[in-house]
């Protein structure tokens, strides 16, 4: 008896869009710069039964702005500079806990060694 309780069918209806750019510059022979877009948006619904089932995010959006540089210096080093951007935030109402809303710039900086 203790077992049926939890074997309920439940549902999980999640509808993805996403979207991606890219446009590649190149000013010199030696130069290349980059900038880009990424957008996800998910809006979906769940009937859970189970109590004990983890809710997970149905609805947010998700968007990453990058940009980076690429310098060839000589025939065997290379400096490469990015930036990221990523901004998170939950579409779906607060329930056990508030809606995760984040945001944060990431920058790398490389220099590559060839021989």
């Amino acid at each position: 008896l203790g077992i049926s309780l939890f074997q309920q069918n439940s549902f999980y209806d999640s509808r993805s869009h996403f979207g991606h750019i890219m446009l590649v510059w190149k000013p010199a022979k030696h130069v290349t710069a980059d900038l880009g877009y990424n957008i996800s948006s998910e809006n979906g619904d769940t009937l859970l039964l189970n109590t004990l089932t983890p809710l997970g995010s149905l609805r947010y959006n998700f968007h990453q702005p990058t940009a980076r540089l690429e310098v060839v210096l000589n025939k065997y080093l290379t400096w490469k500079a990015q930036w990221g951007y990523h901004d998170y935030n939950e579409k779906s109402p607060p329930g056990p806990v508030l809606a995760r809303d984040f945001h944060g710039n990431v920058f790398t900086t490389s220099l590559r060694y060839a021989f």
